[in-house]
């Protein structure tokens, strides 16, 4: 009988440690993903003159936050 609930308890850590490596796994092409973005962004920034920057922008990648209730 305890050999059967030890194969159960070990069964259910292997699916939760499966379960999290895919949750890993995704995680880490998010993460891919984001870093591929950030890359374009900066090579963006580079080519950038502030002087085109216009006041409603902190520059041409990064827009104003809007705020709630101003239009929102």
């Amino acid at each position: 009988m305890q050999f059967i609930r030890a194969a159960q308890a070990y069964a259910h850590v292997s699916l939760l440690l499966e379960q999290k490596l895919v949750d890993v796994r995704a995680r880490q092409r998010e993460l891919a993903t984001l870093a591929t973005e950030l890359q374009g962004l900066i090579k963006t920034s580079h080519a950038l003159d502030p002087a085109d920057c216009t006041g409603t922008d902190i520059c041409h990648i990064i827009a104003t936050p809007k705020r709630a209730g101003h239009g929102m």
